[in-house]
C-alpha cells in the first residue's frame, strides 16, 4: 500500500468512488466549501497530478472493483444490453434514462432549474 498524508490519502479515497477532484479537495478541505470553483481547481489539481496519489487511487479502484460484486461498468454493459435487446420499446427509453442519471447528466439540468427559480424570484421580488 502506498504511503500518503491523512489529508492526501482521503483525497484519493474519494477520487476513487468517483467524485470530481474540487469536491474531493472540499471533502478534505472543509474551508474550502466557501471558495469559488476558479480556488478550488488549482488545489485540486496540484494534488491530483502528484503520481503517489495516481498509484493510491488505482489501488484503491483495484480494492474496490474486487470488493464489489457490481460495479459500474457491470451497470453501464447491462443497460447497453437491454437498449441492443429491448423486450419492448420502453425498455430502451428506461435503460437511457438510467445510463443519464448514473453519469449525472441530470444535476445540470437540476442546476439549471435551481437558478431559474432563483433569477425569477428576483425578479419577482423588484
Amino acid at each position: 500500500m502506498i504511503k500518503l498524508s491523512v489529508n492526501h490519502e482521503k483525497f484519493a479515497q474519494e477520487i476513487a468512488k468517483g467524485v470530481s477532484a474540487s469536491d474531493a479537495y472540499r471533502i478534505v478541505y472543509p474551508k474550502s466549501l466557501k471558495w469559488k470553483n476558479e480556488s478550488v481547481w488549482p488545489k485540486a489539481s496540484h494534488i491530483l497530478a502528484k503520481d503517489t496519489v495516481q498509484a493510491r487511487i488505482q489501488e484503491i479502484k483495484a480494492e474496490l472493483s474486487a470488493k464489489y460484486l457490481w460495479t459500474k461498468e457491470q451497470s453501464v454493459k447491462a443497460l447497453i444490453g437491454v437498449i441492443n435487446d429491448p423486450d419492448k420499446k420502453s425498455d430502451i427509453i428506461a435503460a437511457v434514462k438510467e445510463l443519464n442519471a448514473m453519469h449525472g447528466f441530470y444535476e445540470e439540468t437540476k442546476q439549471n432549474a435551481s437558478m431559474k427559480i432563483t433569477v425569477e424570484h428576483v425578479k419577482e421580488s423588484l
